[in-house]
């Protein structure tokens, strides 16, 4: 699992390193270069599929904020009831955008997740109702400097974890887990602020 770790540092260590930096010329106008930069910092995202399953409503924090990559947060919530039951799914994400284009109106952006899932009964029958994935996203984002519109279209796939015996293998606790890797995809609308 180590190995799959570094080639994600390393993918994005890559991608980082794609434009040159150099020095601004004076003729350049700092409130231009400042524009290229996202001037809402906060959105609100509603997701079809992906880490919430089948839905997912999500706050993102955008806390790096550069000129050619972004790193943001984000957590959601997709609360699914079932009579006699309930189904939490809580995804927490990590991503990074990478700026592309002159305008840097269109954005790259790779992410780590950890869903946080509540399966429980109502009468309480269910032991230890935690249960956790892990994800992925690797996709294209649409996201103007000065837009409050944001569109994403991503591959996501799902790992189950488990976590009681303390190592990384698929969980085969129900019927949504497998031996391997559910593979899903999302696409996704939201408004900055």
């Amino acid at each position: 699992m180590r190995q799959k770790w570094r080639y994600l540092f390393l993918l994005i260590v890559f991608i980082n390193s794609l434009n040159c930096h150099g020095q601004f010329s004076d003729s350049l106008n700092n409130a231009k270069f400042n524009q290229l930069h996202f001037q809402r910092t906060n959105s609100v995202n509603l997701e079809a599929f992906g880490h919430g399953l089948f839905y997912s409503l999500s706050f993102e924090k955008i806390v790096i904020n550069r000129f050619n990559y972004k790193m943001a947060v984000q957590i959601g919530m997709a609360p699914y009831f079932y009579p006699g039951a309930i189904d939490l799914w809580i995804p927490l994400s990590l991503n990074y955008l990478k700026s592309l284009g002159i305008k840097k109106n269109n954005h790259l952006e790779i992410g780590i997740s950890h869903v946080f899932r509540y399966n429980q009964f109502y009468d309480g029958s269910i032991n230890d109702p935690w249960d956790t994935v892990l994800g992925l996203k690797f996709g294209y984002r649409r996201q103007k400097p000065q837009g409050k519109w944001i569109f994403k279209i991503m591959f996501t796939p799902l790992y189950w974890y488990d976590y009681k015996n303390h190592v990384i293998k698929i969980s085969t606790k129900n019927t949504f887990q497998s031996d391997n890797p559910l593979p899903s995809g999302a696409i996704s609308i939201g408004r900055a602020f």
